[in-house]
């Protein structure tokens, strides 16, 4: 369960880093309470041998409202809901599941591993290794995905990722790049500005 909250509370960390001049105090506050929040809310419902069980569950997300736990988070580093939703995508769905760690962007968006379970992400979940890709900004993550399109592309299997408790959508999804999931992110005019950076990255 370590690593795949950590994978999690790093992606939504960084993502906060690309958005906004914050401090890296605060940063850390943020994922660490974000962390310890998401170990107490999976505590009784992580399942290793039953991985999509109460996936629906432990599921972060955000659409017409905000995750409670990642307003939780925000507020214990000063950061209201108002300013999560300026920094964070309109839509995104992060699912945490025992050796998977996936998200996707928009409703229609690729679902896209962020951690797999894998000998090879497990090795290179700590300091070095391409997993620093990965945690030093969502650039980085874009970077990180297309390096990997051959190693998830591939990958066809059932998701049974619902959006609330008891709620499970059956997916057979293929992997592919995970480069134009960030689209509609970049696209959007509050972000626009900030995120020039990667919109130049995205469209070259």
């Amino acid at each position: 369960m370590r690593l795949e909250i950590r994978s999690a509370a790093d992606f939504l960390m960084n993502i906060l880093r690309l958005g906004r001049n914050l401090d890296t105090r605060l940063l850390d506050v943020f994922r660490g309470t974000l962390e310890d929040l998401l170990r107490h809310h999976y505590q009784h419902h992580w399942f290793p041998e039953k991985p999509t069980q109460g996936s629906g569950y432990r599921c972060i997300r955000i659409n017409h409202k905000m995750d409670p736990i990642l307003s939780k988070a925000g507020r214990a580093c000063g950061l209201q809901e108002a300013s999560l939703r300026e920094l964070l995508p309109n839509e995104l769905t992060l699912w945490v599941d025992p050796r998977e760690v996936s998200y996707r962007i928009g409703e229609n968006g690729s679902i896209c591993v962020l951690y797999d379970g894998s000998g090879h992400l497990a090795a290179a979940a700590g300091t070095n290794g391409n997993f620093s890709l990965l945690t030093n900004s969502p650039q980085g993550a874009l970077s990180y995905h297309h390096q990997h399109n051959n190693h998830v592309s591939h990958h066809y299997h059932h998701h049974h990722h619902g959006y609330g408790s008891g709620h499970h959508a059956e997916r057979l999804a293929a992997r592919p790049g995970c480069k134009g999931s960030w689209d509609p992110f970049v696209a959007d005019p509050r972000n626009i500005n900030s995120f020039e950076p990667m919109a130049t990255y995205v469209s070259s």
